[in-house]
C-alpha cells in the first residue's frame, strides 16, 4: 500500500517520514544484535529496544503509558503457553521477575 503511512502523512512526509527515518537510523544498531529465545523476551535488552524504536517510530517514544502497554503486552505474551512451550523454568523466572517487582512497588509506596 503506498500513501498511508503512519499519522496520515503520505509521499515522504508527515508521521511515515518520520517513521522511515527512525527506521533508517535504528536499523543498523539493531539488525546485528543477538537476541534471546522469544518466550525470554521480557527480560530480553535488545527486543526491548526494537520495542522502544517501534514506539519512536510512531511518536510514542516518550509516552510513558505507551511504553507501560508494550512492557504488559511483551510480559502477557511471555506467559502464553505457546510461547513458553509449557517450560516450568521460564514461567516459574517471569512469576519471580513479577514477585520483585510488585515488592519493589510496595517499599516505594511505604516511603511516603
Amino acid at each position: 500500500v503506498r500513501g498511508g503511512g503512519v499519522g496520515g502523512g503520505g509521499g515522504g512526509g508527515g508521521g511515515g517520514g518520520h517513521a522511515r527515518a527512525v527506521a533508517r537510523r535504528e536499523y543498523g544498531r539493531l539488525a546485528e544484535i543477538g537476541l534471546l529465545p522469544a518466550a525470554s523476551a521480557w527480560q530480553d535488552e535488545h527486543r526491548q529496544a526494537i520495542d522502544s524504536a517501534a514506539l519512536d517510530m510512531i511518536g510514542l517514544g516518550d509516552d510513558a503509558n505507551a511504553q507501560a502497554a508494550v512492557e504488559w503486552l511483551r510480559q502477557t505474551w511471555c506467559r502464553d503457553p505457546a510461547v513458553h512451550g509449557g517450560k516450568q523454568d521460564l514461567v516459574d523466572a517471569l512469576a519471580a521477575a513479577d514477585a520483585a517487582e510488585h515488592d519493589g512497588e510496595e517499599g516505594a509506596n511505604d516511603d511516603r
